[in-house]
């Protein structure tokens, strides 16, 4: 079974090829994974296009 962790990277690459947002993290339109001792977030740019 995978974990947490690596279900959230998964996820935001998904986001990052469909969203076509840079990979590089210090990129202001990057996804981002955020990770605490009790959650994980990803936040992703929305593009206009997709109001």
């Amino acid at each position: 079974m995978s974990s947490p962790t690596t279900k959230a990277t998964a996820i935001a690459s998904m986001f990052t090829t469909a969203l076509g947002a840079p990979r590089d993290q210090e990129a202001p339109e990057a996804v981002r994974i955020e990770e605490s001792d009790a959650t994980l977030r990803i936040s992703a740019p929305v593009p206009p296009t997709l109001s």
